[in-house]
């Protein structure tokens, strides 16, 4: 598990899902203030392809443990 999202959750829940969906915000935002080239279409398909993949991963967890 990544150690300053753990550590974070530990101390405040409402905190880290502040950070978990404030950090994609902020980059569509810097996105939408940027030339976008095609390098970083790639890249930011990459990003949301592997967000998606894990989205899904924490689904099937959830659905085994309740």
């Amino acid at each position: 598990a990544n150690p300053l999202m753990r550590y974070l959750y530990g101390t405040s829940v409402p905190a880290f899902y502040l950070i978990k969906i404030a950090l994609p915000l902020l980059l569509i935002l810097i996105l939408t203030k940027i030339e976008v080239k095609k390098y970083l279409n790639l890249l930011i398909g990459g990003t949301v392809a592997l967000y998606v993949l894990i989205l899904f991963q924490h689904i099937f967890w959830m659905t085994i443990i309740l």
